[in-house]
């Protein structure tokens, strides 16, 4: 039995070897995920449940352990996460026009951002009549334009049901995002297979 746990340790860790979540000194970090249920298999769009519904652009892990607000189990893991979008120097909040210029960055054309463009408005507009606008083009006491609106990074992520977003960036090869938002790294993983035992 010690010579499985022993070799299955040396898989893990070979599946690791090109990752790019790591830290100062090039070791893969200690990633957690919380969410309101328990549960052992990750599966997108189910189980990956830090709020209310189900998530389906992936699956969300923070290199802090305090988090208690997205739910009461935690789990700690290494990500496998060899071409991640690195957008941290965005910050835990920002606005469309820059999030947007990060997409072109990467090498998305215009034409194909035009879709996500249109969700993004919408999602805003939503988010605006919830917060007391009319009409949902200005937030409640300015008139500041719907693409410099600023919100945590995160919410740009579910824009559209997430679904064209991510399309858009496994078409580029990227396997998973890095970002700023509670901690100073939050990593989404693409796949339920990038996501290794400790």
């Amino acid at each position: 039995m010690e010579n499985l746990n022993i070799e299955k340790k040396i898989q893990n860790e070979n599946k690791l070897n090109n990752t790019k979540i790591i830290n100062e000194i090039g070791e893969p970090i200690l990633m957690h995920n919380r969410s309101h249920i328990d549960f052992e298999q990750y599966e997108l769009g189910n189980r990956n449940v830090s709020k209310e519904g189900a998530n389906n652009f992936g699956f969300f892990f923070s290199d802090k352990v305090n988090l208690d607000h997205y739910g009461p189990f935690m789990r700690s893991r290494f990500l496998n996460i060899e071409n991640p979008w690195d957008i941290r120097d965005l910050g835990p909040r920002t606005n469309y026009t820059d999030f947007r210029k990060k997409l072109l960055d990467l090498g998305i054309p215009n034409k194909d951002l035009a879709a996500y463009d249109l969700q993004v408005q919408d999602m805003i507009i939503n988010r605006n009549k919830r917060l007391g606008s009319i009409d949902g083009l200005h937030s409640p006491g300015n008139n500041v334009a719907l693409k410099e609106i600023r919100m945590a990074t995160f919410n740009f992520f579910d824009a559209g049901s997430c679904f064209y977003l991510r399309k858009l960036l496994l078409l580029k090869n990227v396997d998973g995002i890095i970002f700023s938002d509670d901690s100073e790294m939050t990593v989404v993983a693409f796949n339920d297979a990038q996501i290794i035992k400790a």
